[in-house]
């Protein structure tokens, strides 16, 4: 017992030094900025081109007199940190990221001109968690001056539609703020459901919805006096928050069969429980199929292990569960007109998009299995596209008046670049 508060004693003074450092030596992470803003201006633009549509609710769950933990999801890289800010466009959120995207000096300062701070892992190297005292007191100073920290609980990214076993490091980072304000209210946790239509591809639906927080100030008294309780005991009721907010299919064995199966049935449940046809509907429906598929796991496994080998048959060629729905989708008469017409349009906006869009698929194709695949497309699609409008606009220059190259370089090429690309991605 004597070693252990001995311990907990240097780590008080260790942080209490980082601040100290930080205070004193670096501009802070969480400091507004004008340059910061008009990238996420950019970036919300490109936001609203690269999704279908963005549905958000539960912004009248967050308080924004307080300090704020928010706690998503985790499955997308880049673009969960990006809906988040999207979902909150008068914020300037801190976020925290895995410490070996930090190697690299350049990267490093980029990184930190996103509001972004490391957080270094097990798997990093055991020598590498002692480099956590300076990000985690950058952290805990966001949190008391009133500021606003975003952390993935699970500690990791997954593809698969699960919740995992979340990670102590958020609930050690709130507490040390909440020690400022003691049993009073003060730092709060909002748990956040991220759900994605599709995982990889551009042009289909995402949403983003938060729940109630959680009051740090509750489990104070139990943190006092025993610190690891007071971290299970947190873990053990934002777990099923975050769950209720997203798809949490708990199958290990059989997670695909039963991911391709809730995907199949969701229509036939909107129509068996008269509900209309949108993305909430739709979420409520995954989870109690899912829900459902699960639990039969449980109580009747060689039902499941049926289902799994008609499943697997399904599954050809490595597709995604969300490409063999689509492709087992029953078209009418009148998409196959929408088509016709939306193909006819779809030759201006080809003509300027033919390059660039082969550049980017060249660029990701070795990316395609990785969750980083549509962080890295989006950030090549708002990049690329622009370098070639550029070259185009300088190449006409030389032939036609500057006047009418402009006009058709850098506000005709944009546009039918963005009807083009939206139009493919729906038919």
């Amino acid at each position: 017992m004597t070693e252990k508060r001995a311990a907990d004693g240097f780590l008080v003074i260790a942080r209490n030094e980082a601040i100290q450092k930080i205070q004193k030596n670096m501009k802070k992470i969480y400091e507004y900025s004008c340059k910061y803003l008009a990238l996420n201006t950019v970036v919300r633009l490109f936001m609203r081109i690269y999704y279908r549509k963005i549905y958000m609710r539960g912004q009248e769950n967050i308080p924004f007199d307080c300090p704020i933990i928010f706690a998503p999801n985790h499955k997308n890289a880049l673009m969960d940190p990006l809906l988040i800010l999207y979902s909150l466009p008068k914020e300037q959120v801190v976020f925290m990221a895995r410490g070996d995207i930090f190697a690299n000096k350049t990267i490093a300062k980029i990184m930190r001109f996103l509001k972004i701070l490391p957080v270094f892992r097990m798997r990093d190297g055991i020598g590498s968690l002692g480099k956590n005292e300076e990000p985690f007191a950058e952290a805990i100073d966001t949190l008391k001056t009133n500021h606003k920290l975003c952390l993935m609980p699970e500690g990791q990214q997954i593809e698969q539609r699960k919740l995992l076993p979340l990670v102590k490091g958020m609930f050690r980072i709130g507490f040390h703020a909440q020690e400022k304000f003691g049993n009073s209210p003060g730092v709060k946790i909002v748990p956040v459901g991220i759900d994605y239509e599709d995982l990889h591809f551009a042009g289909y639906n995402v949403s983003v919805q938060f729940g109630k927080p959680i009051e740090l100030s509750d489990y104070y008294d139990l943190y006092t006096e025993d610190q690891p309780k007071a971290y299970n005991l947190l873990r053990k009721d934002l777990s099923p928050r975050m769950s209720e907010l997203m798809l949490n299919i708990t199958s290990n064995d059989y997670y695909d069969a039963i991911y391709l199966v809730t995907l199949l049935e969701v229509d036939n449940y909107l129509k068996e429980h008269n509900l209309d046809e949108n993305v909430w509907n739709k979420l409520k429906a995954k989870q109690e199929i899912s829900k459902q598929y699960c639990e039969e796991e449980k109580n009747n496994p060689e039902k499941i292990k049926a289902l799994n080998d008609d499943m697997q048959k399904l599954y050809i060629s490595e597709k995604s569960a969300d490409e063999i729905v689509r492709k087992m989708k029953k078209k009418t008469p009148f998409d196959y007109v929408k088509m016709i017409c939306c193909t006819l349009l779809l030759f201006p906006g080809l003509l300027f998009m033919l390059l660039p869009y082969s550049v980017i698929k060249f660029l990701t194709r070795k990316l395609l299995d990785s969750g980083f695949y549509s962080s890295v497309s989006f950030g090549l699609g708002i990049l690329i596209p622009a370098f070639f409008f550029m070259v185009y606009f300088l190449i006409a220059a030389i032939f036609i008046p500057f006047s009418c190259s402009a006009l058709l370089f850098l506000l005709i090429a944009p546009i039918c670049s963005v009807v083009w690309f939206r139009l493919k991605n729906l038919y």
